[in-house]
């Protein structure tokens, strides 16, 4: 892409590539993806930034700089396929609209440059002749456990084999009450219910009961696994907050508390 900027306070100026299909995960953002090819801020005409926005990394859960400097004239980047049909999507925000203050205005506004316009001189895509290498993703590790929850004593269970929310009232182990606990990267896991075969998900970012209703993992399927001591371990689901037995394990798990005790305290028992 060749274009030419426009600069002043308010501004921000960029070029993204925006999904076409919403086929991952659980088809919200950002698990189907977001390339930021470049965004100009606008306050500062010398600062141009990119990002990649994906189920793994986003800020809705980290950010990490690279810490790198763009010392070039010219920029070039090779993506895609130009036998994809081309997509486009214009997003408007008007002045007085929920994103006018965002990070692109919060530095003031120049009402005094308008109006503005970004030139594009040139939009190319160019097909790569050759396959690219395959790259097998690392081995998870998995164990079989059981979840006993501290708030009650008693054993996770994935009821009605698994189409109803996790709750704590079992005294024993069986089907229902068995998981996979799948080693993802460091401290990050995911749970695979054996009552269905299937993912336990934090529904609706967090915000709704855990369930084991999920075929692959996304964000929503990834919890975090805090060591307490004595074997006992929180789980931190995608909205940052610690899994609870609520009302002495009598209610339905949720992510829904920002500190831990005894409700949002488990013991892994190997099965």
């Amino acid at each position: 892409t060749k274009a030419k900027l426009p600069s002043g306070r308010g501004l921000w100026p960029a070029i993204w590539m925006l999904p076409q299909a919403q086929s991952y995960g659980n088809a919200y953002w950002p698990d189907n993806g977001e390339i930021d090819l470049m965004e100009q801020v606008g306050f500062d005409p010398n600062r141009i930034v990119s990002s990649v926005h994906t189920a793994a990394f986003n800020h809705m859960k980290n950010s990490q700089p690279t810490n790198g400097v763009q010392t070039s004239d010219k920029l070039e980047m090779f993506v895609g396929d130009d036998n994809n049909p081309f997509f486009q999507r214009v997003l408007t925000w008007e002045r007085n609209g929920q994103n006018w203050e965002g990070w692109g205005g919060q530095k003031r506004i120049d009402e005094g440059i308008f109006p503005k316009t970004m030139e594009i001189e040139w939009i190319r895509f160019y097909q790569c002749t050759s396959k690219a290498p395959v790259i097998d993703p690392p081995h998870s590790t998995t164990r079989v456990i059981g979840i006993r929850s501290s708030a009650n004593g008693k054993f996770i269970c994935a009821e009605n084999g698994g189409n109803g929310p996790l709750i704590a009232n079992r005294d024993t182990v069986s089907g229902w009450e068995t998981f996979d606990l799948i080693i993802l990267d460091g401290n990050n896991v995911a749970l695979k219910s054996h009552a269905n075969g299937k993912y336990v998900c934090a529904e609706n970012s967090g915000d709704g009961p855990l369930i084991a209703n999920r075929s692959q993992v996304s964000s929503w399927e990834t919890f975090t696994l805090v060591n307490r001591g004595d074997g006992k371990v929180a789980l931190v689901a995608v909205n940052g907050k610690y899994v609870c037995a609520d009302n002495f394990g009598n209610s339905e798990l949720v992510a829904n508390r920002t500190s831990v005790d005894s409700w949002e305290t488990f013991d892994l028992v190997p099965q």
